[in-house]
């Protein structure tokens, strides 16, 4: 199941028997919901396995946040949409995969670099971290690891994504930081560096 407060917290749900195929999928819309892909420029994406923005659209999308007794007169702003501001992808068969978040994202030489997408490199590497950052350097924090070269974890990032290893720094600690929902507490290791 995949959802957002704004949305009543259900948008998506994997069907049983496809729990064991697509065990990373979101699944598909629920019933009176679509689901679809949007790329930066607002053009739904038609083709399967590119990433965009994913967009919601149903009955029980919010009409809006009323930041003040005066907001209560603005009526249903968002007209039944919600940009989640997540990036996924869908299949062949029309199921849905995260693939990120929009505001995961930082800007070194010029370059985009999707922290998400970085943190998978890493993973893949045997490694559970956490990547934060910002447009001077990326900071790709990893649970502490005796087998670590840090030095050749760098080189192999720096490889990886076209940026001199000098923007990327290591940093081993004990346990991510969390916050009282469980989530990681990224503004806590944004501030830790």
């Amino acid at each position: 199941m995949y959802g957002q407060t704004e949305a009543t917290a259900r948008m998506s749900y994997l069907p049983p028997k496809d729990i064991e195929r697509k065990p990373d999928s979101i699944g598909i819309a629920i019933p009176n919901g679509k689901l679809w892909i949007e790329d930066s420029k607002g053009h739904i994406i038609e083709q399967s396995d590119s990433v965009g923005e994913l967009i919601y659209s149903g009955e029980n999308v919010s009409m809006g946040y009323a930041r003040s007794i005066i907001d209560l007169e603005l009526g249903d702003k968002n007209a039944g949409i919600l940009k989640t501001g997540d990036l996924a992808r869908f299949d062949s068969e029309g199921y849905f995969f995260i693939e990120g978040s929009n505001n995961r994202f930082v800007k070194l030489f010029g370059n985009r670099i999707s922290l998400d997408s970085l943190e998978k490199i890493v993973s893949n590497k045997g490694f559970e971290s956490v990547a934060t950052g910002n447009d001077k350097k990326i900071v790709i924090h990893i649970i502490n690891d005796l087998n670590l070269s840090q030095e050749s974890l760098r080189s192999e990032i720096s490889e990886v994504i076209g940026i001199n290893h000098v923007a990327i720094k290591i940093n081993v600690i004990s346990e991510f930081p969390r916050l009282d929902n469980g989530k990681i507490d990224y503004k806590f290791l944004n501030n830790s560096k």
